[in-house]
């Protein structure tokens, strides 16, 4: 069991939900992930577990859905595959933004909707006010509200007025009931017992009769018109077989390209540096390096590694996305290289990395944010006193035209540093001859 949020270390806190449990199923373009606990965690988190499924879809940028069988119980299928730990990070997101109270901090929250708006109370600290209604998920939650007084069985809970009103309405209908068994009781006994029972054949008999004379008259209608009804039935089906199968090939071929569409641009987002996906995970990152002043870099790399996993995107970009999260807004440096080496050192040579690769992340830095420009040369020295970058690699790497998005920029920027690189080589080779 975690606690909720899971970031909370306390062993004793009295909130707890399970473990997400998901099972990575299929391959290629059919690969899926599949979470079979979700029920239990939504029960736990006291919120609908459709509202979890679509906060999935929308933090993973994946389709998502709900399912409710007898067969196979609460399951949660997830397009691609994710592990345990991406699921668990949009769990706490999603604790953080509609289950936690911003007053005291605890899971007692009741959601609501009222005037197009998602709002909470908490029963803890009688907090109240509006939940997070810019993200996608207030938009879905405003069209399918929450519904009020939901046990954990799931059925709506009465009121004391209705369980009072449903009260009297059986006693009442009780009370009829019994009065008019009386009066029956009552008949038979004061009524003779021959006329009774010659009333009793008489309403028999034109009981009888009737019923015969109707079933006559139906089955001679029924005659007549069985051939015509036959036929149209069977044109009416053979029409909407037609028009079915008609369908059926339309709305695939419609879905077909809608998935391929919504692949291309899944893909082009997420294999872009200047795409939102990417631009989500730097935003991410600055915050969480703004709020953890003295994060380590051990903690920085797996909070860096749980979103390439849950993103899908390469080393290259992986290196952009750190140099964009710890120099946000073009403000990279000499002095802010140096204080960052440890952590840049960790996602370029312990990554074993070639120059090539990892100098991309930075020039793609350039790209998007051009003011950096003019202090990049003293940030390349930077890069090179702090031995992150060989003598050999930049100047081989620099002789060549490559086709990066800031390579000319950072070519020419960094001019006189290679000419500077270059003349020292050589005075060192005459040096070392002149000795011999």
């Amino acid at each position: 069991m975690l606690n909720i949020p899971s970031s909370i270390d306390d062993p004793s806190y009295r909130y707890k939900m399970p473990r997400i449990l998901s099972k990575q199923e299929s391959r290629g373009n059919g690969k899926k992930t599949s979470i079979i606990n979700l029920g239990d965690i939504s029960r736990a988190l006291k919120t609908d577990p459709v509202y979890l499924t679509k906060f999935f879809g929308y933090e993973l940028c994946s389709e998502a859905s709900y399912s409710n069988r007898e067969c196979e119980g609460e399951r949660v299928v997830v397009k691609g595959h994710h592990d345990p730990v991406a699921f668990q990070t949009v769990v706490d997101k999603f604790i953080e933004k509609y289950v936690l109270c911003p007053g005291c901090n605890l899971p007692e929250t009741d959601m609501v909707v009222k005037k197009g708006l998602v709002v909470a109370a908490c029963k803890a600290c009688g907090w109240t006010g509006e939940l997070d209604n810019g993200h996608r998920l207030a938009n879905y939650i405003v069209r399918n509200p929450p519904s009020t007084d939901i046990g954990f069985d799931g059925k709506k809970k009465k009121t004391k007025e209705e369980r009072q009103k449903e009260r009297a309405a059986k006693a009442i209908k009780k009370k009829d009931e019994e009065d008019e068994e009386t009066a029956s009781y009552q008949s038979e006994w004061d009524e003779p017992k021959s006329s009774k029972e010659g009333r009793e054949k008489e309403k028999k008999a034109k009981k009888e009769k009737k019923d015969k004379k109707e079933h006559n008259e139906s089955r001679d209608h029924d005659a007549e018109h069985r051939g015509e009804v036959k036929e149209k039935k069977s044109k009416k089906e053979k029409k909407e077989k037609k028009e079915g199968k008609e369908t059926d090939k339309r709305g695939a071929k419609d879905k077909k390209e809608k998935d391929d569409k919504s692949a291309n641009e899944s893909e082009e987002e997420e294999l872009h540096h200047d795409g939102m996906a990417i631009a989500a995970v730097i935003q991410h990152l600055s915050d969480h390096v703004k709020s953890n002043p003295q994060t380590t870099k051990e903690d920085f790399f797996a909070e860096v590694r749980a979103q390439q996993v849950t993103k899908a995107f390469d080393h290259k970009l992986r290196v952009y996305v750190v140099v964009s999260a710890l120099f946000p807004d073009g403000v990279l440096n000499a002095d802010g290289v140096r204080h960052h080496s440890k952590c840049l050192r960790e996602f370029t040579c312990k990554a074993k990395m070639s120059f090539a690769d990892w100098i991309w992340g930075f020039e793609a830095y350039l790209a998007m944010n051009p003011t950096a420009t003019k202090a990049w040369p003293l940030a390349v020295k930077a890069l090179y006193d702090e031995e992150l970058a060989e003598e050999e690699d930049i100047l081989e790497y620099y002789k060549k035209t490559h086709d990066n998005p800031g390579f000319e920029a950072s070519k020419k920027a960094i001019g006189p540093f290679l000419q500077w690189l270059e003349t020292t080589g050589e005075s060192d080779d005459d040096s070392s001859e002149d000795s011999e």
